[in-house]
């Protein structure tokens, strides 16, 4: 099932995107400006409470991992900004802990403090995204993550890809903290396409398993800080950001 992979040149430019070259933008792990930000720098946080030990500080989750991220369209950009709105966002093993997306797209959940959990972003007018959040990644900041209608997951199959999207397969997108990084897969696919910013797209990816390995190294070897095995589900988005050194 694999072919030879190919390259969508990572760009910033807004014309070009306008025009339907796949950019993902985000910050990288530790902080950084966002689309999302940009346009509400003030977002709410969850259950914001005062650190016992400086009036001037609060801690959104006590006691738990606070996750964050900024759900946008795959074409949003600064001067055409797009979040997805009113989207679900579930803890896949603990159901009752959802949040939905405000009209910026950011998301804002407390999770099991020093644990890996996978959330579930849905949207009527977008393809389900599987988030696998990893504790060490997440508590190193904000991250922005693309939706795709499926309308433009046809579009950027076909006219950058240069494929045919099989909704019997998933998409899985890793993204690591520096452009270099070298990132692969187990499951079979149909071609790995570098995107800006350390992103990696890999299309038509066999679900069958349920599962995939996802291997993320730095130029040197060392491994980056991220999910070993992530979820992938058939006609879907599976997403899974990582740290490298």
């Amino acid at each position: 099932m694999y072919s030879r992979p190919a390259t969508v040149v990572p760009t910033r430019n807004p014309i070009a995107l306008a025009a339907g070259v796949a950019l993902i933008s985000a910050a990288a792990c530790g902080g950084g400006d966002t689309a999302a930000d940009a346009a509400v720098p003030d977002a709410a946080a969850p259950d914001a409470a005062a650190d016992a030990g400086s009036p001037d500080a609060w801690t959104p989750c006590p006691g738990a991992l606070y996750f964050t991220v900024d759900y946008v369209d795959w074409d949003s950009t600064f001067d055409m900004f797009k979040g997805i709105a009113f989207a679900t966002v579930t803890q896949v093993d603990a159901p009752s802990n959802v949040d939905e997306t405000s009209p910026n797209g950011r998301v804002e959940l407390c999770l099991p403090p020093g644990s890996d959990a996978d959330l579930l972003f849905e949207h009527a007018d977008y393809l389900d995204l599987w988030f696998a959040s990893d504790a060490d990644v997440t508590a190193r900041g904000p991250i922005t993550v693309r939706g795709l209608t499926p309308a433009r997951v046809q579009t950027l199959f076909a006219e950058q890809l240069s494929l045919t999207y099989d909704p019997a397969t998933a998409i899985v997108i890793a993204r690591a903290d520096r452009d270099d990084a070298i990132v692969d897969i187990g499951a079979a696919h149909d071609g790995a396409f570098p995107l800006a910013d350390g992103y990696t797209l890999f299309a038509n990816v066999d679900a069958a398993a349920r599962t995939t390995s996802v291997s993320v190294t730095a130029p040197g070897g060392a491994a980056c800080d991220g999910r070993a095995t992530i979820p992938i589900v058939a006609g879907a988005i599976a997403f899974a950001p990582y740290a490298c050194p």
